[in-house]
């Protein structure tokens, strides 16, 4: 994101006076749980017969289907899944294409929306879409990393954290010490050249500070794959 977009999507933001009610955002480092939040959620709204609409970029590599041709969303954390009606939509949604997505969620009486893998979608189209469909009494909610192996931000989320009516901000457990981990780290076999990469347990850890910062200093003590297999499986 270049420092001219930056601006623009500060000064929209702060046109949004106070907390935006009906917003909620789900963020934390890789393996966190917030898919398996995201699952929980989704499976209590479907008891209580209320009706959701689940939008995924269109690079997540975590949709399946079933024998049937059931769509389904997969946690990286613990393989748990649900079924859904999700749909796949572009990165950086148009003006067109935003308005395509509320005459639809209109039409099907949606109440409830999900961004999973928010911080793949384009912040300055998140930022104009999200008020839109809260002006339609439908509640929001982002699921996603607000860091990236670099702990930087990443997406919309870090500029939306104040704004939300509700957060969940979850931790993992690090890798390497067992404390609570705050933030992800790549361990690739590759360098990492751009921020959006997308992968799972064999390119991502969960990490806290000290570990992120001397794993970065020292790439080379990392452990042995099948350390790492060894210690996931105790998890």
């Amino acid at each position: 994101m270049t420092k001219m977009n930056k601006i623009v999507i500060g000064e929209i933001i702060e046109k949004i006076i106070g907390t935006i009610i009906g917003f909620t955002i789900i963020t934390g480092p890789m393996f966190a749980g917030k898919t398996n939040m995201l699952i929980a959620i989704l499976r209590k709204l479907e008891a209580e017969g209320k009706k959701v609409q689940v939008f995924i970029p269109n690079n997540d590599t975590r949709i399946k289907y079933d024998e049937d041709g059931r769509n389904k969303i997969v946690s990286h954390h613990s393989e748990d899944e649900i079924y859904t009606d999700f749909k796949i939509i572009n990165v950086s949604p148009t003006g067109e294409e935003q308005e395509e997505i509320k005459r639809d969620l209109k039409e099907r009486k949606i109440k409830h929306v999900f961004f999973e893998e928010a911080q793949f979608f384009s912040p300055s189209a998140m930022i104009q879409l999200i008020p839109k469909l809260i002006e339609m009494n439908i509640k929001v909610t982002l699921v996603g990393l607000d860091l990236d192996s670099d702990r930087k931000p990443f997406g919309v989320i870090p500029f939306l954290l104040k704004k939300a009516e509700k957060t969940h901000e979850l931790k993992a457990i690090c890798r390497f010490c067992r404390n609570l981990a705050p933030y992800t780290l790549w361990i690739g076999n590759t360098e990492k050249i751009e921020q959006k990469v997308v992968g799972g347990k064999r390119e991502y850890t969960s990490v806290c500070g000290p570990c992120h910062d001397y794993q970065n200093k020292r790439p080379a003590v990392l452990p042995k794959t099948s350390d790492l297999a060894q210690f996931e499986s105790s998890l």
